[in-house]
């Protein structure tokens, strides 16, 4: 289902807010459920995984720029073994196609984030399910292997 590439002004993000809402109601969820309006993001679940859709802005005046993040946390840094967690989450990020592997806090996060202007259904659907069903398989994974009866 290709819709057309929204035209938006700057500072005008309803085109975008309905391409996002049309994705998470493809999935058999309501959009207004799944809203956060005072962090401007949308927050659901892939399996284990929570996935988020983040908005925001870098830059000032002439320079701001709108930004799109699809995210999932995956695990909290292992407290052990450190050297091979790095380089397995360095081996996964060769395996995967328009994702990256970052560190918030002591979390270890799955997403992919690029400019807001010219996304269209097809490409929010996709960067939407591929953070989702990589994040789900990854974090039982990651979590079995460098965390163990622990938790996480």
């Amino acid at each position: 289902m290709a819709e057309e590439t929204p035209q938006a002004k700057p500072g005008d993000l309803k085109p975008y807010y309905d391409i996002i809402h049309q994705v998470i109601s493809k999935l058999g969820l309501d959009p207004k459920e799944c809203y956060k309006e005072e962090g401007r993001y949308w927050s659901l679940c892939k399996g284990s995984a929570d996935v988020f859709i983040t908005l925001f802005i870098l830059g000032e005046g002439e320079e701001a720029e709108w930004y799109v993040e699809f995210s999932s946390p995956l695990m909290k840094i292992p407290s052990t073994n450190l050297l091979p967690f790095y380089r397995r989450l360095l081996e996964e990020n060769a395996k995967w196609v328009a994702t990256r592997f970052s560190l918030r806090e002591d979390t270890v996060w799955l997403d992919t984030t690029r400019e807001l202007a010219g996304i269209d259904y097809d490409e929010c659907y996709r960067s939407l399910t591929r953070i989702g069903e990589v994040a789900d398989q990854l974090d039982d994974e990651l979590r079995a292997e460098f965390v163990g009866e622990e938790g996480s």
